[in-house]
């Protein structure tokens, strides 16, 4: 059986561990969000700057052939 003072500390301690966690938990989501749209810009500008050709992909290969 829980003592009364574990109780207490349990309810005292645990309900903000638990928000704090949700706090951070969309900190980081947040964070990756602008992370991606960093290096999506990143990318816009390089496609700007670079343009990729089709020949610089190779052929596709035969659908028959198993590699």
């Amino acid at each position: 059986m829980i003592s009364l003072t574990t109780n207490i500390i349990l309810q005292t301690f645990l309900p903000p561990l638990f928000y704090s966690d949700r706090l951070r938990t969309c900190v980081n989501i947040c964070g990756d969000a602008v992370g991606c749209a960093f290096v999506q810009a990143l990318v816009e500008r390089n496609k700007s700057v670079h343009p990729m050709s089709k020949d610089s992909f190779p052929p596709p290969l035969p659908q028959d052939e198993v590699l």
